[in-house]
């Protein structure tokens, strides 16, 4: 209800008094109209849901959606129901936490209370798990007569790993040699294997076996100049791939400086990608390349929204940029038929060869064959697992980095560039033999993404974590840091994305094909 209030003629009112005095004398001593269903102010957040919990070796993992207007979280955890006279056993700023130091085969209770500065809120439901030792499946990278077998590990647990063939299973032989570890990975690699044999390897522990995974050792491929052979293989995603990372405070001027977040990737927790050997080039795709097939491609029917002029000497060898994802689509084409190289890319089984504006329906229905010779773009999966040098039982694959822990050793970003785009492999490449991918420029990926959101279990085992319907039909991939972004963006499960009509002067693209 809104009261209405009618001021009286002050008693000191004469016409002598100037009007500025006067409206400064009537708002001050008369009351002003007051709404009673305004609100009453800045309050306390609400509570959180229910928090879901991952089951770890003495540990309980949390996360929970974040509470808008929340500052920090409280989290509680006891054997019986935690209460109002009970301490937290964390203070956390982000919404997941880890509890350590729990009993397996015990039943523990969680609750949650957001906080910011005006108070604390209600309780969230509570949640109940029980800590167990998780013997995890194990992540097999392919070789010629070998497999790379990687899991994530926990310290103070004993491992076996066991592998056998397809065909005879129940007689698995026990691998007696070492297990190396790195921080939080473990692997080791199975030699003497017989290539084109299928073989299951497990991980066994004092819990037990874990699930099996299956491969197929394969021969390498040939060298090929300035194009890097990737063996494929099954990964076995784990939160433990995740980095939290900051925005730095310098170089100044950061907007965001201090802020964390948690970026997950592709392989995240229960998710298991299977990806196919490819060969990925070396280097971002350089403006000299880029003009050489453009020019073949207009003299040949194809057509591009964006054209580029010759590049000087001094940049030929400079990423290529302000492109879209639909013409780097095409240009792809473009590339494997002046190779001579089937072309992936075609639309009601035509070979695309227009990214204008016009034919923006074509590019965006595209329809990927994999199987095709040529070139094409890496889905997010390939592009994450190369930058993490491709086999996770090696100490590369939790480098926050392509190739280092230290981001000025492999990538160019904001604190060492100037905003100015580099010649391609100057810093240090990752294990593999790739340059840039933690930063040059950012590069286009295959895939149709919301980069809010995150990649789930449920999503496909390659290629996009979304189809191209709605709501999710109108960002493509993009990944990798580069001169026009943070270090942040440069750690190898930032994901990001835009428009496929979307150009930018700091974002390029780097090809792949079948070996």
């Amino acid at each position: 209800m809104t009261t209405k209030h009618t001021p009286k003629k002050s008693a000191c009112f004469t016409p002598a008094f100037p009007l500025f005095f006067l409206m400064l004398f009537f708002f001050a001593a008369c009351p002003q109209p007051h709404d009673e269903t305004a609100g009453t102010g800045p309050e306390p957040p609400a509570a959180p849901a229910m928090p879901e919990l991952l089951p770890g070796n003495r540990r309980l993992i949390l996360s929970w959606p974040a509470v808008p207007g929340a500052d920090s979280y409280e989290v509680f955890c006891g054997k019986t129901e935690p209460g109002p006279e009970d301490a937290p056993v964390q203070t956390v700023t982000v919404p997941a936490a880890d509890i350590s130091g729990l009993e397996n085969g015990t039943s523990y209770y969680v609750r949650l209370r957001a906080k910011n500065s005006f108070g604390l809120s209600a309780f969230s439901p509570l949640a109940a798990g029980i800590p167990a030792l998780q013997t995890p499946p194990p992540s097999l990278v392919r070789g010629s007569g070998e497999l790379s077998a990687g899991w994530a590990a926990e310290e103070g647990v004993d491992y076996e790993v066991w592998y056998g063939t397809d065909s005879n299973t129940g007689a698995a032989v026990k691998w007696n040699g070492p297990v190396t570890r790195s921080g939080i990975i473990a692997g080791t690699s199975i030699t003497g294997l017989s290539n084109g044999t299928a073989y299951s390897v497990w991980i066994k522990t004092a819990g037990g076996f874990g699930a099996g995974t299956s491969e197929t050792p394969e021969a390498a491929a040939p060298a090929d100049e300035d194009f890097v052979y990737v063996p494929g293989g099954t990964v076995s995603g784990s939160g433990a791939y995740a980095f939290t990372v900051t925005v730095p405070a310098d170089p100044p001027g950061y907007t965001e400086a201090g802020k964390t977040s948690t970026r997950k990737g592709v392989f995240v927790e229960g998710r298991r990608v299977r990806i196919g050997s490819f060969v990925m080039a070396q280097y971002e795709t350089t403006q000299g390349l880029w003009f050489t097939v453009q020019n073949w491609a207009l003299e040949h029917g194809y057509q591009f929204q964006n054209k580029k002029n010759a590049p000087s000497e001094a940049n030929k060898n400079k990423p290529v940029t302000g492109l879209s994802w639909r013409d780097a689509l095409v240009w792809c084409n473009a590339y494997s038929e002046m190779s001579n190289k089937q072309a992936v890319y075609t639309y009601g089984g035509a070979v695309i060869r227009d990214s204008r504006n016009d034919n923006a329906a074509a590019c965006d229905g595209a329809v990927m064959d994999k199987t095709k010779t040529g070139f094409r773009l890496p889905t997010e999966a390939e592009r994450e697992f190369a930058a993490r040098g491709g086999d996770p039982g090696k100490a590369d694959w939790m480098f926050m980095y392509a190739g280092s822990n230290r981001a000025d050793e492999v990538a160019w970003h904001h604190g060492n560039s100037a905003y100015q785009i580099e010649t391609v492999g100057i810093k240090k490449a990752n294990r593999l033999g790739v340059f840039d991918l933690s930063g040059n420029v950012q590069e286009w990926c295959w895939d149709w993404m919301n980069w809010a959101v995150d990649v789930t279990a449920a999503s496909p085992e390659d290629g996009a974590a979304y189809s191209g319907t709605a709501p999710f039909a109108n960002q493509k991939a993009f990944n990798g840091g580069g001169v026009g972004s943070n270090i942040t963006m440069s750690c190898v499960s930032y994901r990001w994305g835009y428009v496929p009509g979307y150009t930018d002067p700091y974002v390029g693209f780097r090809v792949v094909r079948n070996p």
